[in-house]
């Protein structure tokens, strides 16, 4: 069992320890600060699995054999709530998958003009991860407001093998929020990826022209949640970010 983080202490590289019930290796000798937590410190730490003893409520498994996606992202047990409580009990999982392969119980993040779903997908690269929107019934593949290309205007990548949000929905629920995320120290918010720059981003959906779309946001994204609409990226200042439910 890993010992948890404390501030005020000399931690060495591979030394183990669990904060909010997950385990995180420390990467480069460091002091450890207050504001500096392992989940917002992600140049010291890095996520290593979670620490079973600690569990409270919400068990979350991540499926991937990208050592990125296990590294970098944080989908842990929540702990409780600033508010005193707990969250309710829901399995959440990244699955991978095909344009041809979506699996039944992938969550419904939202919908097209015409009513089709959009659901909740992810692409994983070398050294980020995006969130993005899979359009139900197509061969297009998760479309990412991000682009490695230079001078591209639009900002858009469309990947065809990507992860994809499964589970029960009743555990989550879709919260209003406006410009840069707050509150994401609280551990409420379904983390989706990491921006190039190690940043977290968290999965969010906003109300375009009709459509209720699926994207990315964060307290790095001041003008708010960052989808893809009309083959290239829109950043909308109110939207909603998906959190775990909790009760009192």
């Amino acid at each position: 069992m890993s010992e948890p983080w404390v501030a005020g202490k000399i931690y060495t590289p591979g030394q183990i320890v669990t904060y909010q019930g997950t385990q995180f290796t420390a990467t480069v000798l460091h002091h450890s600060k207050l504001g500096e937590e392992p989940v917002r410190n992600t140049k010291s730490w890095e996520p290593s699995g979670f620490d079973n003893s600690s569990l409270q409520a919400t068990s979350i498994a991540i499926h991937s054999t990208s050592p990125v996606a296990e590294s970098l992202l944080v989908l842990k047990n929540l702990g409780r709530s600033a508010s005193g409580g707990s969250p309710t009990t829901s399995r959440i999982e990244w699955v991978a998958c095909t344009f041809d392969s979506v699996p039944q119980n992938a969550i419904n993040g939202g919908h097209d003009r015409y009513g089709k779903v959009y659901y909740i997908g992810r692409a994983i690269l070398p050294s980020s991860i995006h969130v993005g929107k899979v359009l139900e019934g197509t061969f297009g593949g998760v479309e990412v407001p991000w682009s490695n290309r230079e001078n591209d205007p639009n900002g858009v990548s469309i990947f065809d093998q990507f992860e994809i949000l499964t589970g029960s929905a009743r555990g989550l629920h879709w919260a209003d929020s406006k410009g840069k995320l707050v509150g994401v120290e609280l551990g409420l918010y379904v983390r989706g990826g990491t921006s190039p720059e190690g940043k977290p981003t968290f999965v969010g959906r906003a109300s375009v022209d009709g459509e209720l779309i699926v994207g990315e946001c964060g307290e790095h994204i001041l003008e708010g949640l960052r989808v893809v609409h009309q083959g290239r990226v829109v950043h909308v200042y109110n939207y909603q970010v998906l959190e775990y439910k909790t009760v009192v």
